[in-house]
């Protein structure tokens, strides 16, 4: 059903954000995400990473103080809110209602890594117009012929999402402001 992209190391475009096993698309098993699948993955991948963070101590990147958590409210609203907007069911305008109330709740500073997560399950979700597995878009009820990857990278202050081409289907891609 998704996850962080990263490279054959587990690194994610996130600076200091690896990502292992089901929170990581790795692509090794192409759309086969099989718990099974997933756990042989960590453990490779993990190995992988390790070698790299033992190898090579500043591999990893510098060591920065984490950003701090919101406050106690602000996580059960965000809770509230990507429930209720990003949830099994979900549509456009609520997908983007739920994106601009995010960026209220970060405002004023760097994302913190919860309000980035929300964030970038809100654009993937926008992203999706059709319904498909697990999630339903009511204002796209029918699943396309074609399953199509959408990659969302934060680089530099920016979410970026790229579609890559799948036949002749063109790339989809759109620059947003996190």
């Amino acid at each position: 059903m998704g996850g962080a992209a990263t490279d054959d190391r587990g690194r994610t475009t996130v600076e200091n954000l690896w990502a292992l096993g089901e929170a990581a698309s790795t692509g090794a098993h192409g759309a086969n995400r099989l718990a099974s699948n997933s756990l042989l993955e960590g453990l490779v991948f993990a190995a992988r990473a390790a070698d790299v963070l033992r190898d090579a101590p500043g591999a990893a990147g510098p060591r920065t103080e984490p950003a701090p958590p919101p406050a106690v409210s602000d996580m059960a609203a965000l809770r509230a809110l990507m429930a209720r907007a990003a949830g099994v069911t979900r549509d456009r305008d609520g997908l983007a209602a739920a994106i601009a109330a995010v960026d209220a709740m970060g405002a004023g500073g760097p994302p913190a890594n919860p309000h980035l997560a929300a964030r970038l399950v809100l654009e993937g979700a926008l992203l999706r117009e059709e319904s498909r597995g697990a999630h339903q878009r009511l204002d796209f009820p029918q699943t396309s012929p074609v399953a199509r990857r959408t990659f969302l990278t934060y680089t530099d202050g920016a979410l970026r999402t790229t579609a890559p081409p799948f036949g002749a289907t063109p790339v989809k891609e759109r620059k947003h402001e996190a």
